[in-house]
């Protein structure tokens, strides 16, 4: 099964998740769990709008008004201080000194130790209880992401790589879409970098998906069951 059809059965069983509530989010999962194969992207998904996301999350500029695709994006509006800034840059909470460097981090414990525990990357912060809503940082975004593991192991006779992503909530249309796309050129990234330390191939890639809450909100319903349909 392509990472596509996977992908369309966990919207199709969304749609049969369905409870009561009061804030516009009728179909949930808590406690989700699932495996894409690491190695392949989603393509169901807008190019042109992947392709800006990821050039502005390469920028590590937390203004959304630095990328005119972004910029234009209602949810990014929605979400962003009145200045346009944003805590969900999720390059700047990677690659960021001011976020520690993460990924630096993180490459620097699997090339001293390939089999290491310590290969996280963490996207959130302590603060961000308050930096959420603040009109500073921005208007209403608690980074969705928590944070990302990286796990190789050697097993019959060949190597494997396990990328964890960790959420706390996850809107399955608008959300896991684009970030499968950001997460998924990270893993490749890390791969390659890998790979060319310790003079190895890695022949399988998983991409494990933790979501504290997957959902669909109700005004997202209609578009969903016409993509499943077409």
């Amino acid at each position: 099964m392509t990472n596509d059809d996977f992908y369309k059965n966990i919207l199709r069983d969304l749609l049969h998740s369905k409870y009561e509530s009061d804030n516009g989010c009728e179909h949930e999962r808590l406690g989700f769990a699932a495996i894409f194969d690491g190695l392949q992207p989603l393509t169901c998904v807008n190019e042109e709008y992947v392709k800006a996301e990821l050039a502005w999350y390469q920028s590590m500029n937390c203004d959304i008004n630095s990328n005119p695709r972004i910029a234009k994006n209602s949810i990014w509006r929605r979400i962003a201080s009145d200045t346009g800034r944003v805590n969900s840059n999720y390059g700047w909470c990677l690659y960021s000194p001011e976020n520690k460097s993460q990924y630096k981090h993180a490459l620097e414990a699997i090339t001293n130790d390939l089999f290491t525990k310590h290969c996280v990357m963490i996207y959130s912060r302590p603060s961000i209880n308050s930096e959420w809503n603040d009109n500073i940082h921005a208007k209403s975004d608690m980074i969705c992401t928590i944070y990302t593991s990286v796990n190789v192991r050697y097993k019959a006779g060949a190597y494997c790589l396990v990328y964890d992503v960790h959420m706390r909530s996850c809107d399955a249309w608008y959300g896991l879409r684009n970030d499968f796309m950001w997460h998924h050129k990270v893993l490749m990234d890390m791969k390659a970098e890998i790979e060319k330390t310790h003079r190895i191939k890695i022949e399988r890639c998983d991409i494990v998906w933790f979501a504290d809450s997957l959902h669909l909100y109700d005004w997202e319903l209609d578009t969903v069951k016409k993509f499943l349909e077409a």
